[in-house]
């Protein structure tokens, strides 16, 4: 007997689907039947089995039998599961990513492929946002976290963990665009005392050099020692500036604001930093740059910024949705009645965040919002009936596209899955985002 699945639904095209099914009377051969045929079934309590669904199950969408049959094959009453469509003019892309970054002079968007991925592990792969169409993966380093258009796209920095329990450590390399070919290595440098390597917590490339990146470095815990901030430096091409903010072991040759930056985003050119420290209030740091690196750091306290964004049009920087600040004086200019993951797009006057309202929450589905970028009224809602995975990022694309990342992670099967959500016009665009309800409550992480 079924007494109820978990999923009851999936989005078509899904991949590494587990069904959980819970009911009475299991045994050690009892099997999961789709439509009447076996799944690979696991045995975990006479209450409890999981199944492993072939992906290509799960590319059409309809109605789903789901049955338990005992070793006589006697099987149990039936127990509906939904595949459904995705909204008009969405496209599910099924691969899982840790970053993924947009070039806007190729018309690509660049994957970071994990570590642990069933295909093109430790890649990256380009995709076509317009056809949903994968690229050539180009093998990098080990387990590639972040990744950075620079300003003309003419190279793409990436920045791989490694793996350090198998000694392989952390790089940070830049690729020539659009080939992927090698380019150079970027030195993050060593601990102290440890010699522990530096891990980058965040990097962006600036907006008017393609040789210059700036780069938060810190050190892992798991090394037998404390976190370590190592502070911000700048890079143009391999070779950092003299003037770095500093973290807990530089003392010399470096601007200390107080608290140590977590985040970053470049200001409209290359004369301005702005930073974000997530310890305590949230702090907004604005910082002047010079060819000699940082110079003056202002530290406006009380934000309670969570992340950081910069839109060039509006000129505000951005907290995931939930706030806009304006960085010449650190106030709030408004606030968005909201809360996932944002991503500003000044050029249509609009902010997008995706996330779950109250009553999403109860079926697991998410909600897409639009809001008045300028007067921060909610201005339409597009629902995806489900995501594979938790959404990771939010990005956009070309004159009114978005991109929306997706991870979970299978224990029974243990393997990353995920998907990557083009919306292209329609809703996307200002007019189209009033098509959609206006959803009710806030949505959520």
């Amino acid at each position: 007997m079924i007494i109820s699945i978990s999923p009851s639904s999936i989005l078509a095209g899904t991949t590494g689907v587990a069904l959980t099914v819970t009911g009475q009377n299991f045994a050690s051969g009892s099997t999961v039947n789709w439509n009447g045929s076996p799944l690979t079934t696991s045995y975990t309590s006479s209450t409890t089995l999981t199944a492993q669904v072939p992906n290509l199950d799960t590319a059409n969408p309809g109605s789903v039998s789901i049955t338990v049959a005992n070793s006589t094959g006697t099987a149990s009453a039936a127990f509906s599961f939904t595949v459904t469509d995705l909204p008009a003019g969405v496209t599910m892309v099924p691969v899982a990513v840790n970053d993924m970054a947009w070039d806007p002079v190729n018309q690509q968007i660049y994957l970071a492929i994990p570590n642990n991925a069933t295909t093109n592990a430790n890649t990256i792969q380009p995709l076509n946002p317009l056809t949903g169409a994968l690229g050539t993966a180009v093998s990098v380093g080990v387990e590639p976290k972040l990744l950075s258009v620079s300003a003309t796209s003419k190279y793409l920095y990436l920045f791989d963990w490694g793996i350090p329990s198998q000694n392989v450590l952390p790089g940070l390399q830049r690729l020539k665009l659009p080939s992927l070919a090698s380019d150079i290595s970027i030195d993050l440098g060593v601990t102290k005392v440890e010699l522990a390597p530096y891990y980058v917590e965040d990097m962006q490339s600036a907006p008017d050099s393609d040789a210059t990146l700036a780069v938060v470095r810190y050190a892992k815990a798991s090394f037998g020692i404390y976190p370590v901030s190592a502070g911000v430096l700048i890079f143009d091409n391999a070779t950092p500036r003299a003037m770095g903010i500093c973290g807990d072991e530089v003392t010399t040759n470096c601007e200390y604001p107080g608290v140590p930056w977590d985040k970053l985003a470049w200001g409209p050119d290359g004369s301005q930093l702005f930073g974000l420290s997530t310890e305590g209030t949230g702090d907004l740091l604005v910082a002047s740059i010079s060819s000699a690196g940082f110079g003056t750091v202002t530290d406006y306290y009380g934000p309670d910024l969570v992340s950081l964004q910069f839109d060039k049009t509006t000129k505000y920087v951005y907290d995931n949705g939930m706030r806009a600040v304006n960085p010449a004086n650190g106030t709030v200019v408004g606030t968005f009645n909201t809360n996932g993951l944002g991503v500003p797009f000044g050029s249509l006057g609009t902010l997008y965040v995706i996330g779950q309202t109250t009553s999403d929450k109860a079926t697991g589905t998410y909600t897409l919002q639009a809001f008045n970028i300028n007067t921060f009224a909610l201005i339409g809602t597009l629902h995806f009936p489900i995501l594979d995975g938790l959404p990771t990022k939010i990005i956009h694309w070309g004159p009114n596209g978005l991109a929306i990342s997706t991870v979970g992670y299978n224990a029974t099967y243990p393997t990353y899955h995920g998907a990557v959500y083009l919306i292209n016009g329609g809703f996307v665009t200002h007019a189209g985002a009033v098509e959609g309800p206006v959803a009710e409550g806030s949505v959520g992480r």
